[in-house]
């Protein structure tokens, strides 16, 4: 393509310099793009992709491009759809896209035969559980019990439960899961681990004990996909087909996704011109999962790697900030330099005007929590709701820090949800269904057999439960599917197992129904229209649903029965994704045999990770997330609360081994928060008095050392400027992109007189609703008049604060230390405050509280021209209720 036809690729034109220069590179090198937050990393990945497809003629088969969520790729995908919708010789579909674990178990699916593990499923979170369990409880060899008995204390203590454990040999489940998982984002496996220096011989005969009943069932863990993967394409160079890889959310990488990102790109021995062609997008001020193990160093590494092997390595940054004001960047920043060994970023904003963030340090979580509020309610009645409750979230370090606020915002008739809260895909309504499905579409799935033959009840006690999984199990050894052991049992045709007469009657009842699902499914056939495959899948689901008995099991339960009807949804709607086709290359590939459920099953487990949004997002709700859930997401409106030493940074971080590290990702943490703020941000923290602290945990006593350095640098005003003049507030229509008249200035001014004054009286005052004067409720009125908090319709969430005490919903501390991460309590049970309760204020004789805002001020407001500036994302979209996506 030639420079001028290249300059007609529409698609450059909105691209500033140095976007320009990144998705122009050429497709023969290495490339890191380092974009900060709201500097167009999607917009700058999606041309890179476009460019390298029209520009440098790649096909799209010989490009692989890993996102973080399945999410992403969808949008990626959809976008290069829009940008190349008048270039039909390219096919969008046929690139290589998805997450690492997809991309992986894809390619396992097809090659997986050359190192024998052909025909795996995956083990979902639930599997392993069931595995590692059944393994403690029954499956270990005498050499590894004793040895686990008489090991060392500092040996098996990080593995250690806090609880007395002998069932399991005082090993807690969830830390041994976490260790193992961790070694293999390391890429080590049970064999490996042995030779590695300071092998832990205990975690080592576990580790492999696993491994080897996840070979047993033929089934890998997400942690498998990668590490197996890696395996495969060392050995065997299947992806040699391969010209580009480019990998989004970089800093989110751990050491096995790293690795396979340079086997991905290793490319054809006989074209050096498109091996180790890589383009990687993410920002390592934004690196907040170790805890899932990725690496901020990662891109330290890359350079050194491609150094190694005498290969050129450029490094474009993105400097231009789409989303925040200046004075929100330069607080972040601020923040960041913090941090020793840091390049340091010089984002540039694109809005005009800006407010500084404000600070508050309050006098418990409880008083926090009314300030928030307080800000809340006066920002959701300003005049023609310039912002709404979609625009504000309010961003924890940690979920537990969520209940204060939440009750406060129930008192105050504040509608809100959470983000990310429970999964969809994890509610045991909808978890109990899709064991069934898997029952009735992979005749080897022992595991979901086990989970499903006597829920709902079928009159199977424990012990026959267990003696018919030994049963089945024992069949798999003997080459038999769990489905044909469990058909010829309910036949009485074992005789290693005589079941009584209703048991044997409930297991037959059962297999029949798995006949009945799987005649459906056999009709199922590729070649069926979507009409015939719809119709189907119907007639399968319902049966299902029906005969397992879980239809008159969730009857009763409204929510639970509509979250059946998604889960029908989604089942029916399930288009398979033909995946017999990777590249162009001519080695042998498997074919694809997966039937429509083992398929959709997998959709649920390996790529729909993205959770379900809020049912009734379509309604305007204030958003509650912690930070790790807000990630990618943007509001104009955001309050980042708990900035004390303890919370966050969180107490494990101050006292570890490695608490350098782990307060710097806790700075980033905060860093990631503030930058989800495009035009108002508020941060808070609070300091208890020895009185208020509760007895069981550390109190919280002092603010975070990463604001006490910011206000050394007056990086914050004590007060919101936006709300506090005329002049300030026309700053913030600017910002929204609303007309302002200053016709309105002095009825702005007694209105924002009455904000600061009134909020003494209603921190301090349980009563302010009785003793509020007729002139200000008049002037607090000024938006509740407007009758916002009443006909929001707001369903409470409700609050038990008596039947389970908090600290049981906690992890237990190990430590004086670890107890300061578990944050407050000291709220609960109390009698909720009633702030400008409407029964009373209406009787208040001529406050004007049911009076229409000002005239003047409505008209000031010109509702046509509320829109964001141009250069800013659309404020609002159908997906507001989850911030605005990059």
């Amino acid at each position: 393509m030639t420079a001028t036809s290249i300059r007609n690729l529409t698609f450059l034109d909105g691209l500033n310099e140095n976007q320009r220069e990144a998705v122009t590179a050429p497709a023969s090198g290495r490339l890191q793009i380092i974009a900060g937050p709201g500097t167009g990393k999607t917009k700058v990945l999606t041309s890179r992709v476009a460019y390298l497809l029209l520009v440098e003629k790649i096909r799209p088969e010989h490009i692989i491009v890993t996102t973080f969520t399945k999410k992403a790729a969808n949008e990626l995908v959809d976008r290069l759809g829009s940008l190349l919708k008048s270039h039909t010789e390219i096919k969008v579909s046929n690139l290589l896209v998805g997450t690492f674990h997809s991309l992986c178990y894809r390619i396992i699916k097809k090659f997986g035969s050359k190192i024998g593990v052909s025909g795996y499923t995956v083990a979902d979170e639930r599997d392993k559980d069931h595995l590692l369990r059944e393994l403690l409880e029954k499956d270990l060899s005498g050499e590894a019990i004793g040895y686990i008995k008489d090991a060392p204390r500092e040996e098996i203590l990080f593995l250690a439960s806090n609880k007395k454990n002998d069932k399991y040999y005082g090993i807690d489940i969830n830390k041994l899961k976490r260790q193992i998982s961790k070694l293999k984002s390391q890429g080590i496996s049970p064999e490996s681990y042995t030779n590695v220096k300071g092998c832990n011989k205990c975690l080592q005969l576990l580790y492999s004990a696993y491994q080897s009943k996840l070979a047993e069932e033929k089934k890998l863990d997400f942690d498998d996909c990668l590490l197996t993967c890696y395996n495969l394409v060392t050995k065997f160079p299947v992806l040699h087909f391969v010209k580009h890889v480019l990998v989004d959310e970089f800093q989110d990488t751990n050491d096995i996704q790293l690795r396979l990102m340079y086997q991905f790109a290793t490319g054809n021995i006989t074209d050096p011109k498109f091996q180790h062609n890589v383009t990687i997008v993410g920002d390592p001020d934004q690196s907040i999962y170790a805890f899932r193990d990725a690496q901020a160093k990662n891109f330290g590494l890359m350079l050194d790697h491609y150094k190694r092997l005498d290969l050129a390595c450029g490094v474009i940054a993105l400097n231009q900030n789409y989303r925040s004001t200046n004075d929100i960047l330069q607080v972040s920043e601020k923040l960041m330099r913090q941090q020793q060994d840091r390049q340091v970023k010089d984002l540039v904003s694109q809005f005009k005007d800006s407010v500084k963030p404000v600070y508050k340090c309050l006098l418990s979580a409880k008083q926090e929590a009314k300030w928030i509020a307080y800000q809340i309610e006066f920002l959701l009645k300003l005049p023609h709701s310039m912002i709404k409750p979609n625009d504000i979230a309010i961003l924890f370090r940690a979920a537990f820090q969520t209940r204060a606020v939440e009750a406060e915002l129930v008192k105050r008739k504040v509608p809100y949800f959470m983000i990310r809260g429970k999964a969809f895909w994890e509610r045991k309504e909808v978890v109990s269904i899709i064991d069934y499905l898997r029952v009735c579409g992979d005749e080897n799935d022992r595991i979901s057999i086990f989970r499903t033959l006597n829920f709902p009840k079928r009159g199977l006690g424990d012990k026959t439960l267990q003696s018919i999984d030994d049963i089945v199990m024992s069949g798999k050894r003997s080459g038999f599917t769990a489905y044909q052991t469990l058909k010829a049992l309910s036949m009485d045709k074992l005789s290693s197992l005589k079941l009584p007469h209703r048991a044997r009657n409930s297991v037959a009842k059962y297999v029949q129904m798995i006949d009945e699902a799987r005649k459906i499914l056999n009709k199922m056939e590729p070649s069926c229209t979507d009409r015939e495959r719809t119709a189907f899948a119907i007639e399968l689901f319902e049966l299902v649903y029906q005969e397992s008995g879980l239809k008159v099991e969730f009857s009763s339960d409204e929510e639970k029965a509509l979250n059946i009807e998604e889960v029908k949804n989604q089942f029916v709607s399930f288009e398979p994704q033909d995946e017999t086709f990777i590249g162009n290359t001519d080695d042998s590939q498997a074919s694809d045999d997966r039937n429509f459920i083992v398929q959709f099953v997998e959709s649920v487990g390996l790529y729909a990770t993205d959770d379900k949004d809020d049912e009734n997002s379509n309604k305007p709700k204030v958003s509650l997330s912690t930070i790790h859930g807000s990630k990618g997401l943007e509001w104009p409106v955001v309050f980042v609360p708990g900035l004390s030493e303890g919370l966050l940074p969180a107490g494990f971080a101050m006292y570890g081994s490695d608490s350098k590290d782990a307060v710097d990702e806790e700075r980033r943490c905060f860093y990631v928060a503030c930058t989800r703020a495009k035009v108002l941000l508020y941060i808070s923290a609070y300091k208890e008095s020895a009185s208020s602290s509760s007895s069981w945990r550390q109190q919280i006593d002092s603010e975070s050392r990463f604001v006490t350095k910011l206000n050394d640098l007056k990086a914050f005003d004590t007060v919101q400027t936006a709300l506090k003049t005329p002049k300030g507030f026309q700053k913030l229509c600017s910002m929204l992109g609303i007309t302002y008249d200053s016709s309105i200035d002095g009825e702005l001014e007694q209105l924002f007189q009455s904000y600061a004054k009134n909020w003494d009286i209603y921190s301090n005052d349980d009563t302010f609703e009785a003793t509020i004067s007729p002139e200000d409720a008049m002037s607090v009125g000024f938006a509740k008049a407007s009758g916002l908090s009443q006909d929001l319709n707001l369903k409470k969430r409700k609050l038990d604060y008596e039947a389970e005490p908090f600290i049981r919903q906690q992890p237990k501390p190990q430590s004086q230390r670890q107890v300061g991460d578990l944050r407050n309590d000291s709220y609960l049970g109390e009698d909720p405050v009633v702030f400008l309760s409407s029964t009373k204020i209406n009787k208040a004789p001529n406050t004007g509280v049911n009076k229409a805002p000002s005239t003047a001020v409505n008209k000031a407001f010109n509702a046509k021209s509320n829109k964001a500036p141009p250069y800013v994302p659309q404020r609002r979209s159908k997906s507001t209720a989850l911030g605005v996506k990059r």
